[in-house]
């Protein structure tokens, strides 16, 4: 009831007037405790001192059950997005969005590499490219991040040289990765520093115990970590529940852009210290029943049509960036090869 009534009061208190920042956040601190995710977010976008909203660039901010809006794909996605957006301006500028369709169209063609040199790839991770290069994309040199479903190329998205990379696919280890995640649970990581985490779930499987133990932990709340969680069928995503122990949102697994300016946000988020976000990324699928799913079969043309309508699209870029890949991988598998020993020569000491 108090959170009712404190909306009810900060509406009023918009309309007739603009209120002081310092008003507004105490408003804020008084409703928070006993409002939902959807309230609190939505007072703080009025809350915030508009240097704070003019200062940084803000895709949008977290709403689970905002508007819907129309995507890349087509579809819509459960955000809230500012005006700007609203009117057809793209609050994403032109280099990150080709960027976003580099990383895409490289992660496909490092993926059939590495399938040609016998790597083992789980199908998840070449299904979710456009969810795992969007939510990889504010990454930095000081956070980690802990996505087994990446396998071997898991580096690829954390800046690694393509020759470790490739060693890891012509030589794998036995031992298992260290995890990133639980050494977050144990330790906070540093200021500044966020974990991003990436799994795949299905109804049997929804999470792994490691996720499960994450959300279960009595200081989740003040951690840095983004979780990720695809969902390659959108029908099974209904039977797999979010934890309410954090806020989540969902996604179309196949927009790059709508899964960037999610993960964008909740990034953003926790390195003010605003604690952890899950993102669901799933197919969308329309409400209307019987209706197909308007999820681009492949988002990296989906995203080359995209990115033609704003006139940043040609077939040379395209053969650019596999050409560019080619050569750094070609030059890459060479040197991995040169540092293994022949077949018959004796190990070395």
């Amino acid at each position: 009831m108090r959170s009712w009534l404190m909306v009810l009061l900060t509406s009023s208190l918009i309309v007739t007037g603009s209120p002081s920042a310092t008003w507004m956040q105490i408003v804020y601190s008084f409703s928070a405790p006993a409002m939902s995710w959807d309230f609190r977010g939505l007072l703080w976008i009025v809350a915030r001192p508009r240097s704070y909203r003019e200062s940084a660039l803000r895709p949008f901010t977290i709403t689970p059950s905002g508007g819907r809006e129309k995507t890349m794909a087509g579809g819509a996605n459960r955000t809230g997005t500012l005006p700007a957006a609203n009117a057809g301006f793209s609050l994403i500028s032109d280099s990150r969005l080709i960027q976003l369709y580099r990383s895409m169209l490289q992660f496909r063609l490092l993926v059939r590499c590495a399938r040609g040199l016998g790597g083992a790839l789980r199908a998840s991770a070449t299904r979710s490219v456009a969810a795992v290069a969007g939510a990889c994309a504010e990454l930095r040199s000081r956070d980690a991040l802990d996505a087994p479903v990446l396998g071997p190329l898991h580096g690829f998205f954390t800046g690694e040289p393509l020759e470790q990379v490739m060693e890891r696919v012509l030589a794998p280890s036995r031992l298992p990765l260290p995890s990133p995640l639980l050494a977050a649970l144990a330790r906070k990581p540093r200021s500044g520093a966020i974990v991003l985490a990436i799994a795949s779930a299905t109804p049997r499987a929804p999470q792994s115990a490691l996720w499960s133990q994450a959300f279960a932990s009595p200081g989740i709340r003040g951690l840095p970590i983004v979780f990720v969680r695809l969902h390659n069928d959108a029908a099974k995503r209904r039977a797999i529940r979010s934890p309410a122990s954090i806020p989540s949102i969902t996604v179309d697994i196949h927009d790059v852009v709508a899964v960037y300016r999610v993960a964008f946000e909740a990034i953003a988020r926790a390195r003010r210290g605003s604690g952890p976000t899950l993102i669901e990324c799933a197919p969308y699928r329309p409400a209307r029943p019987g209706s197909r799913s308007t999820s681009p079969a492949d988002p990296i043309r989906a995203m080359e049509t995209y990115l033609r309508g704003k006139r940043l699209f040609t077939p040379e870029l395209r053969r650019e960036i596999g050409d560019d890949l080619n050569r750094r991988l070609s030059a890459a598998i060479s040197a991995v090869r040169a540092m293994q020993p022949a077949p018959g020569d004796p190990p070395s000491e």
